[in-house]
């Protein structure tokens, strides 16, 4: 009897479902634009389902085929295709377990398109930010952007298992249904976590908007303030787009599962150019078309439309693919066991999230709290965003990992697996290090794309060279990470997590950080920092100086950094401020960021006076890059300003010159003289003292280190290499309004 091509043949007979596996005339399973990751379409199989079942099958059934007398135009024929199909299907698409050339290719061939999607969300943020730092009040707007922005990253991170635990669900169901093996059709499965993505969205959407008081609570951000006004009309206008992120999310996984990254590109695109657009004319407005101005709300009301623009076109293209039943997403679960998979796989992935996005939130609270002007959290959020676009960017390689390994594990057993990971292994090593390299040589240039704050921009730059300095272990973690997620093994993933994040709130509860910015990027502790012991016995011998003079009712002496005044004690807190050879200290990166503090802690009217040593200001180029005695053997990392950068550093705000500057540097070689010979009559008493940072005495090589060091600064006192400058500045709030 002759078996027709129809619809019954292929749910009938398994030789018939590998025919239409292999028929040119079917649409390619990887979906368009991904024929290159076809090949692994065999491998996901193997990876959801028993590794020799498909095969078992079709051997059966063409030895069944053979011992009829006639041909059959259906089974006979067509299981001979399948077969030759199948078996150089198979070579193809599992060569790279053999090369290491193609299993890089393979690798990359994965990563690349990986990188750009996800991108998607960390994007849109550093689009904001760029916006926006370019708003007159910029620290104030960026501080705000940065605290609401932390909550949507929270959020994003916990229902990110929408995605990555519907990619393998739908990868079985489609092969399945391809065999004729299916208990349910993928588009269900699309449609009924897309109905719970929806339902989420709108049920966190409408949290936010009667609680956003609290949420910023949450996040270090007082209610009532400027800060608090600024992050309250971002998170609640970008809230409105929470259903449509949460569904952009599932149909991302959606087309993963069926082995397709070309289309989700496609879209962030799409999402990416309308944000820039929207951006551009909500946040600084049209004046010809009426549009005003929105500031901050205008990003926030930009980046909604344009995920709502992205949800449109997902939607489109999953109904157009038949990746969707929609009737399954208005539909509830008829039994508890269609959403099991889907919650047993989500709960240890939500736990995990839940932990770092923890840490995350501790973060920014803490950073938030530091600095009640913004400027802090303004550099902070500056520094989050390029951390944020970094973990992306290697996180590409954990993709690989998670369809390459189960596809070696399952396919050519644990040692090929060992040495497909071992691969991307030191893949996420290379590409960490690389990342590392091209961040920390872009890291003074980085900043100038999300502010024109000098200020914002030279805080920020040492927190990016922290990320620089984590991207080589960055790397290889998430790929291990990748690896991980590949098995299945998310109870693990959830432990690690978990464990790392309470050593590092811990940390942070024990003020590891030192109270400044740096410190909670940073965290070492300042009872471990050699140089904080001897600051801290400096502050005590000023207040037991200040204790016998009989002053200590008026004078309160007090360690704190510089960058932290304001936040110690807010804006505009004193009358005068005086500074004694301090900014050799501060270094030139951070010349405007010692101004700002001092402009913004001084009332209007208020006087600063000080005293500085400096360089000519035609030598200054010359020294800023190269290095001498000084900076090299007595005090490492100090540095000579000039009269000319410290005016620029005053013209950029509302300091005010207000009397000549008046030089000291002859009087300053005869002090060094005066210190010269004091220490040469003083030797022996001096090799006798022992040093409170090494526990040792002073050896000849200290006692010729320094006479030659003061008889170097009287040289150059006195040949005018170097001046003792005093300078008085006045706080003109009417500068401030130019």
């Amino acid at each position: 009897m002759a078996c027709l091509p129809d619809a019954s043949c292929q749910r009938a007979h398994p030789c018939a479902v590998w025919h239409l596996r292999a028929s040119a005339d079917q649409t390619p399973i990887s979906g368009p634009g991904s024929a290159a990751s076809a090949g692994l379409i065999g491998g996901i199989a193997v990876a959801v389902t028993h590794p020799l079942r498909p095969r078992a099958k079709h051997a059966s059934t063409r030895k069944r085929a053979g011992r009829f007398p006639g041909p059959r135009p259906c089974c006979a024929q067509k299981a001979t295709t399948a077969q030759g199909g199948e078996d150089a299907e198979k070579e193809s698409s599992l060569a790279f377990l053999t090369d290491e050339k193609q299993l890089d290719a393979q690798i990359w061939t994965l990563a690349l398109p990986a990188f750009i999607a996800l991108c998607a969300e960390p994007l849109l943020s550093i689009i904001d930010t760029a916006f926006v730092g370019r708003l007159p009040d910029a620290a104030l707007s960026l501080g705000g952007l940065g605290a609401a922005t932390s909550v949507f990253d929270f959020v994003f991170r916990c229902y990110n298992f929408l995605c990555v635990v519907l990619v393998p669900l739908v990868a079985e169901a489609v092969i399945a249904k391809k065999r004729g093996e299916a208990t349910e059709d993928p588009a269900d499965i699309v449609g009924r976590v897309i109905g719970l993505a929806a339902a989420l969205g709108f049920l966190t959407w409408a949290l936010i908007a009667f609680g956003s008081q609290n949420v910023l609570e949450l996040a270090g951000v007082s209610a009532g303030t400027s800060l608090g006004t600024v992050a309250d009309g971002y998170l609640r206008i970008r809230a409105t787009a929470l259903p449509a992120s949460l569904v952009n999310t599932v149909a991302v996984g959606a087309f993963r599962g069926h082995l397709d990254t070309s289309t989700p590109l496609l879209v962030v695109l799409v999402q990416t150019l309308s944000d820039v657009a929207l951006d551009a004319v909500f946040v600084y407005g049209v004046a010809p078309l009426g549009i005003p101005a929105m500031g901050v709300d205008g990003a926030a009301w930009a980046t909604a439309l344009s995920i709502w623009i992205a949800c449109i076109c997902f939607a489109v293209l999953l109904s157009q693919r038949g990746y969707v039943a929609w009737k399954s997403a208005l539909s509830w679960p008829t039994a508890l066991q269609e959403l099991q998979p889907l919650i047993i796989g989500s709960l240890s992935q939500l736990i995990r999230t839940l932990s770092l996005q923890a840490v995350l939130l501790e973060f920014t609270r803490t950073v938030v709290g530091l600095d009640a002007t913004g400027l802090i959290a303004a550099a902070h959020q500056v520094g989050l965003r390029v951390w944020y676009f970094a973990l992306f960017a290697l996180d590409c390689i954990a993709v690989s990992a998670q369809g390459l390994v189960p596809v070696a594990l399952a396919t050519a057993g644990v040692a090929k697996a060992r040495w497909v990971s071992s691969r991307l292994l030191l893949w996420g090593g290379v590409g960490g290090t690389l990342s590392g390299l091209l961040i920390a040589s872009l890291a003074s240039s980085i900043p100038a794309l999300f502010t024109n704050d000098e200020v914002v921009a030279a805080t920020a730059t040492p927190l990016i060279l922290t990320v620089a300095a984590l991207q080589p272990i960055a790397g290889v973690v998430f790929t291990w990470d990748g690896l991980f997620q590949g098995l299945s093994d998310y109870a693990y993933l959830a432990l690690a997590m978990a464990v790392a994040a309470l050593a590092t709130l811990g940390l942070l509860q024990l003020d590891f950080f030192s109270g400044s910015l740096q410190g909670v990027w940073e965290p070492r502790g300042g009872k471990y920092d050699a140089g904080e012991v001897s600051k801290r016995q400096q502050l005590e011998l000023a207040k037991q100086r200040v204790a016998e003079a009989g002053v200590d009712d008026k004078v309160s002496v007090i360690f704190c950094d510089y960058r932290d005044v304001v936040a110690r004690f807010g804006a505009e807190y004193f009358s005068k401020a005086v500074s004694v050879e301090m900014i050799e200290a501060v270094g030139h990166e951070y010349l405007p960021v010692y101004f700002r503090a001092l402009d913004q802690c001084l009332k209007p009217g208020g006087m600063v006076a000080i005293q500085a040593i400096c360089v000519p200001d035609e030598r200054y180029e010359s020294y800023r890059k190269g290095s001498d005695f000084i900076r090299e053997k007595i005090f490492p990392g100090s540095h000579l300003p000039c009269l000319a950068e410290i005016h620029r550093s005053c013209s950029q705000l509302s300091l005010r010159e207000c009397a000549a500057p008046f030089s000291l540097g002859l009087s300053y070689a005869a002090t060094l003289k005066e210190w010269r010979r004091r220490f040469t009559v003083n030797e022996s008493q001096i090799r006798q003292l022992v040093s409170s940072r090494s526990g040792e005495g002073f050896d000849d090589h200290f006692v010729r280190r320094w006479n030659y060091y003061f008889a170097y600064c009287e040289t150059g006192f006195r040949l005018k290499h170097i001046d003792v400058w005093q300078l008085c500045f006045l706080k003109d709030v009417s500068l401030a309004e130019r």
